[in-house]
């Protein structure tokens, strides 16, 4: 049975208090939280620690083996061969030709269970059922924004791209307001073709015009889960391979 997010949160606890949860697996978690759907590959994660091919494997193993071993739990099945310990912080999945990480449900609640975390706050209850855990939280909203939204809090290269680009996709030229009417106009998601991954911690960049495409709701959302979100060119080409 898989351990709930209270149990999650009390074996990082343990971990914080000895020692052996360092500010670099904190990162990583609070990555993996805040990226779009919870979910990366190891070279993904790599890029947004600032390391080189897919150091995040050892890393994000080693701590998946500290938390698996607090919790004495053995994570089955197993998506890949040799997966034992990352998959106690991870649901695996293969995507094309690499291998993806989707952060459990029980963990990123539990995260959010931790002040270190910083996202968000919420009184634990004593019930070790998925059902009842919940139920006795005392849950506090706070204003907050996921990661992807930081490093995008100036808009204005978000809007000029718009002006400059228009409203209709550039990938699948879905065009909102012809298909809905008045309450499409002027509507589309600007999405960054300089990578994010590419900012340092709390780094700082103005985005200008070029820097983004217009894309569809769902274009938006599938780029993302391609292996270089930044080829607009070989998106539309895939696209036109399917359509």
């Amino acid at each position: 049975m898989i351990p709930t997010a209270n149990k999650f949160a009390q074996a990082f606890n343990m971990l914080e208090k000895s020692g052996r949860l360092s500010d670099t697996d904190k990162r990583m978690l609070q990555f993996h939280y805040e990226v779009p759907e919870r979910k990366l590959t190891p070279r993904q994660m790599s890029e947004l620690m600032g390391w080189g091919g897919q150091s995040a494997n050892r890393h994000y193993g080693k701590l998946a083996r500290r938390i698996t071993e607090e919790l004495n739990w053995i994570p089955k099945p197993q998506t890949a061969p040799r997966s034992y310990y990352v998959e106690g912080l991870v649901i695996g999945s293969r995507e094309e030709s690499e291998f993806a990480w989707t952060l459990r449900p029980q963990v990123a609640r539990a995260l959010e269970l931790l002040p270190w975390a910083n996202l968000g706050h919420i009184t634990v209850g004593s019930s070790d059922s998925d059902d009842d855990e919940f139920s006795s939280f005392e849950i506090i909203e706070q204003h907050r924004y996921r990661w992807h939204r930081l490093v995008e809090r100036n808009s204005r290269g978000s809007r000029a791209a718009k002006e400059a680009h228009g409203y209709r996709c550039q990938a699948c030229a879905f065009p909102f307001e012809k298909f809905y009417g008045r309450v499409g106009r002027d509507f589309i998601e600007a999405h960054h073709l300089i990578p994010l991954s590419e900012l340092a911690f709390h780094e700082e960049r103005s985005y200008l015009a070029n820097d983004f495409a217009v894309l569809c709701s769902n274009c938006h959302r599938m780029i993302h889960r391609c292996r270089d979100p930044s080829d607009l060119d070989g998106f539309r080409k895939r696209i036109r391979r399917r359509s």
